[in-house]
């Protein structure tokens, strides 16, 4: 079937990285065709600046073009492929020895015109193979769209953690250095205080490395399998109208309920800022000074508030 359904596509409406007809056609800025998901998945990695497949020349990475021309030719004639098939290519009915050309909404089956007008079917909604397969083809495009930005979405969120890690990493050792410093300053009766403050940093700092270790790897395995379900949609779109539809509906759902559970960056805190009683030793140095005598001479009017000053 594959071959008969290639052969009817001209050279010029074949994707030179798949070797298949085009799935949502671009053209990119030397003119060559091909199909988004390819590109995306080609260019997902590149670390300079990405090439056409093609001809090699230099192409900014999402300066792509929709190509309608390109993809109403290919709607049209897999259509019209679809018609010079042999009947067992597109399951004859069992009972009936003819086409199955009915799509059945209820119970999502396929049926023969005979089939559709049988007392189990009569109420059901039925549509022809053809028109379904093409509105499940334009959802699984737009579940193909939603799951690359969500995967592309979850790579910048690895590099924000990342950079959070390596800041946040300089950043505790820099405030144990700070505490450290600021302890021998006071009585020497606080080193245990001090001793016990580093070790409670050093533990939540431990802690915060561990957590966002662990938020990057989810991001990282959610990345991949974002990957995976996006080329399960392409690999799906591609099928023959008959078999798209039978397993259309466990994909879509895996990559809707996907979807939801995207891991967000970790945004990490410290509980251990102040130096603990140290606020209280300073208060121990707090004295009370009288202004009311020295400025008495200089017939200046305080009010109460001010006539008593806390240093």
């Amino acid at each position: 079937m594959e071959s008969a359904f290639m052969q009817c596509f001209p050279s010029e409406f074949i994707c030179s990285i798949c070797k298949d007809s085009f799935t949502d056609p671009v053209t990119i800025s030397c003119g060559h065709r091909f199909c988004t998901p390819c590109l995306w998945l080609l260019w997902e990695d590149v670390q300079t600046a990405p090439c056409c497949p093609v001809c090699k020349a230099v192409s900014p990475k999402m300066d792509f073009k929709s190509t309608i021309f390109a993809k109403e030719h290919v709607l049209s004639t897999r259509g019209s492929v679809v018609g010079q098939l042999p009947s067992s290519a597109k399951q004859l009915c069992r009972i009936h020895q003819v086409i199955k050309l009915y799509f059945c909404q209820t119970d999502k089956s396929l049926l023969c015109l005979f089939c559709s007008h049988s007392p189990e079917h009569a109420t059901h909604e039925h549509y022809p193979v053809k028109q379904v397969a093409e509105h499940y083809r334009e959802n699984l495009l737009m579940q193909m769209k939603s799951i690359w930005k969500k995967k592309k979405e979850t790579q910048r969120n690895i590099k924000k953690v990342t950079n959070i890690f390596r800041v946040w990493e300089g950043f505790v050792n820099l405030r144990m250095v700070m505490i450290g410093a600021e302890y021998p300053k006071v009585y020497q009766y606080l080193q245990e205080e001090k001793q016990k403050h580093l070790e409670m940093l050093a533990i939540e700092g431990k802690i915060v490395f561990q957590r966002l270790r662990r938020n990057v790897a989810r991001m990282v395995h959610m990345g991949k399998l974002l990957r995976r379900i996006y080329e399960e949609l392409k690999e799906l779109c591609l099928k023959a109208d008959v078999h798209m539809l039978q397993g259309v509906g466990d994909t879509m759902n895996r990559s809707q309920l996907m979807q939801l559970y995207i891991p967000q960056p970790m945004d990490p805190e410290l509980s251990t800022w102040a130096i603990t009683g140290m606020l209280e030793r300073l208060n121990s140095f707090r004295v009370y000074e009288t202004l009311d005598r020295k400025v008495r001479n200089c017939h200046v009017a305080l009010t109460e508030d001010l006539r008593r000053l806390q240093c």
